[in-house]
């Protein structure tokens, strides 16, 4: 009897250590949840990222234009997004990484994530960060931006606990794909302008959302914009730089990501 009491006592304490240990794990696991859409309120740094690249039509024109107004930027690439030859798509990455700029992860074919499976999640994943390393010849990316910004509050944590990526939002729209038939770069180049100005306001950090196509498809437009923030006395950076200067492993400031359904917002 005492042997049958003795065991199902030492059942029911490894059951509450278990339990206990799975509870602080979760907490831990919480904590561990990175992600930014902003450089920290009070910064006045502006970090520009392209989206969807490369893009062996554009970009040629993008780097001449980031070179000559001294911008290192941040490409979230993605490179099934259009039908390109990935090899030409893969030495611009290269070109872009030894040029000075970051490469990092935008998935291979851009998908809905709340749409899909987590073996999917998983597909994109580890082939987006297979891509990126190969064609950097070494470049071992950590910032991920989700397609269209989307992720349920699941897959946030999924990201987290499996990839350790860094979530990478935004705070100021260029909404440059809403001009597609307009090719008039002072219409876009005044959209980001106004979008910083009133949703973030001058004196706080921005990291500014365009696309390699769209930019590319307006010559003008970066030089325009990084010549307002020039003369406001802006420094640009990176997304590393820009999420070195953060307090917090969630980094978020005034102004946030667009609001669309399932955006994700730090």
């Amino acid at each position: 009897l005492l042997r049958v009491v003795m065991t199902s006592f030492f059942k029911t304490i490894n059951m509450i250590v278990l339990i206990v240990s799975l509870s602080c794990f979760a907490i831990v696991q919480a904590y561990n949840i990175r992600a930014l859409s902003s450089c920290g309120d009070g910064n006045r740094v502006v970090a520009f990222t392209f989206d969807d690249g490369p893009d062996p039509i554009y970009d040629d024109e993008l780097m001449t234009e980031l070179r000559d107004v001294g911008i290192n930027a941040t490409f979230f690439t993605s490179p099934k997004v259009r039908d390109y030859d990935e090899d030409e798509q893969c030495q611009l990455a290269l070109l872009q990484h030894l040029d000075g700029h970051q490469i990092e992860m935008h998935t291979m074919s851009h998908p809905h994530f709340p749409k899909i499976s987590d073996a999917e999640i998983d597909f994109e994943m580890v082939s987006s960060a297979n891509w990126v390393s190969r064609c950097t010849q070494g470049h071992i990316p950590k910032y991920f931006r989700p397609p269209y910004g989307e992720l349920t509050p699941s897959q946030v944590q999924l990201l987290s606990d499996r990839y350790g990526v860094i979530i990478t939002q935004w705070n100021v729209e260029s909404d440059d794909h809403e001009f597609e038939e307009n090719h008039d770069p002072d219409v876009v180049a005044q959209r980001v302008i106004d979008n910083f100005e009133e949703k973030v306001h001058i004196g706080n950090s921005a990291i500014i959302l365009m696309h390699n196509y769209f930019a590319g498809l307006r010559p003008s437009v970066v030089t325009q914009v990084a010549n307002y923030f020039k003369e406001i006395g802006y420094r640009f950076v990176t997304i590393d730089e820009c999420y070195k200067m953060c307090e917090e492993s969630i980094c978020k400031g005034t102004g946030g990501p667009t609001f669309y359904d399932d955006v994700y917002v730090p």
